[in-house]
């Protein structure tokens, strides 16, 4: 049975999993018989977006549908019937074992397919979902994650930390990141909370910057998050010396950064990306991009060999993001390679409430990175264009992602960008 692509465009305002437990939108759905095979593309539409991944088992059996696919550590589980001229049925979502979501999904045929076969053609319509799983149980930090660290970088003269909070960050120090800021506090680091718009005064005194998911207001997350003098600020501070840690996302959060990214040459892509090769085997999903010294995807630089070869970088795994460009004078750390694809949104909105939305665009990231480092006026920058692999968080089901996923350098490679961000590696 042919795979196809299923583009998954789900809101991200609470993290991944909680909203593919509790979301609804609209779905597109096309069906076509080859011959005794079925093959189809489907897309679920809703505010933001989410990664995309392979449709698997398509069977159409008269007039009823199943189809599944595995976005991140959720399957979702498809399964409907013609009733009149409507497609309806039930879809479930999964983690492992645990059923995490359920909700119902109704289409309506747009155009027909060739006369006699019942199910095939294009269809359109709407679904919700909600969550099934027990209050409270969403993925949260990993309470099992030992962030300490052995020999410590600073035993004194600490470097300050400002952990950006003023910008409709949904990563903070204290949340999702909390991992990540025990981990660099154990290592000798002072990490403080940043509540306010960026200046001279508001980074003075500061040696490292840390902005993870920056966004525009709740509504509008792809809106700039930071001001035209925010921007002008924190390029003019990092030339003259201080370090900047930007880490973002897929969209909406890569548009929400672009205009700060610009100030040092980077390029961010606003949609997602996935490969179909340089993935993590051992869950299934594209989505999931590996980095290995093994396949050439690391780049030579101080953060991927560390101080010695306890710290040396030889595999990294992230969780979709998107891709980013840096100037020539940069160096790739995440390379994606030739088989990496970004999918990006339409240039174009439907001309009518009637006509289906345009399809989202795929094209190669090769070429491309989802981290590269560069030293800019007396400053230093690090750019990652995906947030969960510096966290660690748990599912219910236990399915662990981020810093906490055994077999892979994640851990390492945060307290080496710290270090070298700090002046440690030189």
């Amino acid at each position: 049975m042919k795979k196809t692509l299923l583009t998954l465009i789900l809101s991200a305002l609470g993290g991944w999993t909680a909203t593919l437990a509790q979301t609804s939108g609209g779905i597109e759905l096309t069906l076509i018989r080859n011959g005794a095979l079925w093959k189809g593309d489907a897309r679920i539409i809703a505010p933001g977006q989410q990664p995309s991944n392979v449709l698997r088992d398509l069977k159409v059996t008269r007039n009823q549908v199943t189809f599944t696919t595995n976005v991140l550590a959720i399957e979702l589980r498809f399964r409907g019937k013609l009733t009149g001229d409507r497609l309806r049925g039930t879809v479930e979502g999964f983690q492992g074992s645990t059923q995490i979501s359920r909700g119902t999904w109704v289409v309506t045929r747009q155009k027909p397919g060739p006369r006699g076969e019942v199910l095939a053609g294009r269809w359109s319509g709407t679904f919700d979902l909600q969550t099934s799983s027990p209050p409270g149980a969403q993925p949260g930090s990993d309470p099992a994650f030992d962030a300490k660290v052995a020999h410590r970088a600073y035993l004194a003269d600490s470097p300050n930390v400002l952990f950006d909070e003023a910008h409709e960050n949904t990563d903070t120090s204290a949340g999702r990141y909390k991992p990540f800021s025990d981990l660099i506090t154990g290592d000798g680091y002072r990490v403080v909370p940043n509540g306010q718009r960026f200046s001279q005064s508001t980074l003075k005194g500061h040696q490292v910057l840390v902005i993870v998911n920056a966004s525009g207001p709740r509504g509008r997350r792809d809106a700039a998050a930071f001001t035209e003098a925010e921007c002008d600020a924190v390029r003019d501070w990092v030339d003259a010396g201080g370090a900047l840690l930007l880490i973002t996302d897929h969209a909406p959060f890569s548009a929400a950064a672009t205009a700060l990214a610009k100030r040092f040459g980077v390029e961010l892509t606003i949609g997602h990306t996935f490969d179909t090769l340089h993935y993590n085997k051992e869950s299934g999903d594209q989505t999931e991009l590996l980095f290995s010294r093994e396949d050439g995807l690391l780049g030579e630089h101080p953060i991927t060999r560390g101080r010695d070869d306890t710290e040396r970088i030889n595999r990294i795994i992230t969780f979709s993001g998107t891709s980013v460009k840096g100037p020539p004078e940069s160096v790739l750390l995440l390379k994606l390679g030739s088989t990496a694809m970004d999918v990006l949104p339409p240039d174009r909105k439907p001309s009518s409430p009637d006509e289906p939305a345009p399809d989202h665009k795929t094209v190669s990231a090769a070429g491309r990175a989802q981290g590269l480092a560069l030293e800019f006026g007396k400053g230093r920058v690090v750019i990652l264009s995906e947030a969960a692999m510096l966290t660690a968080q748990v599912a219910p089901s236990g399915f662990r992602f981020g810093m906490n996923l055994s077999g892979n350098d994640n851990r390492q490679l945060a307290l080496n960008v710290m270090h070298w961000l700090s002046g440690l590696l030189k």
